[in-house]
């Protein structure tokens, strides 16, 4: 059972759910992307399928984890750009902007 991926999060931009695999790889889990490639058109549009991130079951728990800590670290930073606390320069080192 542990060789079965399972989805851990859903997102509509493909860039949140690379931000999500990143952090998770970077904790040692192999993390997959499902359905990234159809964001990609020449239209705008929108998403038909979500973008989804799996990773093996054995693993799930504790990227569920990480996935939670990720998501308050990005609501902090969010709340701070908002009070205008914020140290960082928005396009190159804050890696959110509270939403994924």
């Amino acid at each position: 059972m542990n060789d079965e991926l399972v989805t851990i999060a859903e997102f509509e931009k493909a860039f949140e759910a690379e931000l999500i695999k990143n952090t998770l790889e970077d904790n040692d889990i192999k993390t997959v992307v499902v359905g990234q490639n159809l964001t990609i058109v020449p239209v705008p549009m929108p998403t038909i399928a979500a973008i989804e991130v799996k990773v093996f079951e054995k693993d799930a728990e504790r990227a569920k984890v990480l996935l939670k800590e990720h998501k308050k670290q990005c609501q902090e930073a969010a709340d701070e750009q908002a009070k205008g606390e914020c140290d960082c320069d928005t396009d190159n080192d804050c890696d959110c902007q509270g939403d994924a």
